[in-house]
């Protein structure tokens, strides 16, 4: 740097011509002079002077602290009057300065994910149509900035592509049941996930590495949920002179749990709006499989007494054998029957 220059040259000047009168050498130019013994008694007269060091204002990092490394030329780390800036990203050479603060990048490789969901009804097709699906290999490059803050690019690579499709040997699903599949492709590798499935199957893989072909073989059947919309409310009344209420419930497939059981859940309440509704009857009620249930609530509970006010029933149903889940079905609530005094 200049301003370097100009004060080390001065120094030197200032150091010869304030030399000390001990250190003056004799010249005799009738003898000679001896001009190598003057230039290194001069030399080694010159005092130390260490500049002090100035970091331009634009190069500073906002916030941090400069400090010089040791050794190197003129006592800074760096080569040739260079700085090792340390957190103010001066990197040494010959009175350079190497920018700002750039720690080495992390490198990530993805894979992009292409799926496709295979469904079949009981009046489906056993061979599916034939889907394309691509992946993408991309690479993200991450690194901090000067600023303290992740900065990230990403570019992509190269593209894989597979057509696939599905077919699924001869088997009987319930009107109601249906399956689905999943077939993904991440990067290079294909994946097959079953969703639902009436059946327990058998799969093979066929065709080439690009065209793909899942066939399945149905090794026995398995209960699937039952219809949510199986069941449905016809009536809900409220007989005054019997003080009774009384519902008719519709099974849509009862034919085909023939054998088995379904088993209504009723639960009669009584808004109260500012007190908290308050229930009066809950019961699960097994019954033998029929297209309509009739049910007389007096028989699960005395109903002579109730106070005025509106009563309705929360229900739902299950499914109880091997065709169905015995999972509970909520069908929500009856219309609501205010009773008087």
């Amino acid at each position: 740097m200049k301003v370097e220059r100009k004060g080390l040259l001065a120094a030197v000047l200032a150091a010869v011509f304030t030399l000390p009168a001990a250190a003056e050498p004799t010249i005799d130019f009738d003898r000679g002079v001896d001009i190598k013994a003057v230039m290194e008694n001069i030399h080694a007269n010159i005092p130390q002077v260490r500049q002090p060091l100035i970091v331009p204002e634009e190069n500073k990092s906002p916030g941090a602290a400069f400090r010089p490394g040791p050794g190197g030329n003129n006592g800074y780390n760096g080569g040739n009057n260079g700085y090792d800036g340390w957190n103010d990203g001066y990197n040494g050479g010959n009175n350079g300065h190497n920018g700002p603060y750039n720690p080495h990048p992390t490198v990530t490789t993805y894979y992009t994910q292409s799926c496709k969901t295979f469904r079949f009804f009981a009046d489906s097709s056993l061979v599916s149509d034939r889907y394309l699906l691509r992946s993408r290999e991309q690479i993200e490059t991450c690194y901090t900035n000067d600023q303290g803050y992740r900065e990230c690019t990403t570019h992509y690579v190269r593209s894989f592509e597979k057509s696939v499709g599905m077919s699924i040997q001869s088997r009987q699903l319930l009107p109601w049941e249906n399956e689905s599949f999943e077939i993904c492709l991440k990067g290079p590798e294909l994946r097959f996930r079953t969703h639902e499935a009436a059946y327990s199957y058998d799969m093979q893989q066929q065709g080439f590495d690009y065209e793909r072909t899942y066939s399945l073989y149905p090794q026995g059947k398995i209960p699937t949920d039952p219809d949510q919309n199986g069941m449905t409310l016809q009536s809900f009344t409220y007989d005054p002179a019997a003080k009774n209420f009384k519902m008719s419930v519709f099974d849509k497939w009862a034919r085909y749990y023939s054998g088995e059981q379904t088993s209504l859940r009723v639960k009669l309440i009584k808004n109260r709006s500012f007190w908290g509704d308050q229930t009066i009857l809950e019961r699960d009620i097994p019954m033998e499989p029929a297209s309509v249930y009739e049910i007389d609530l007096s028989k699960f509970a005395d109903l002579s007494n109730l106070q005025p006010g509106q009563y309705f029933v929360q229900w739902g149903f299950k499914r109880i054998g091997t065709v169905s889940k015995p999972n509970h079905v909520d069908r929500g609530q009856t219309n609501r029957i205010a009773i008087g005094k």
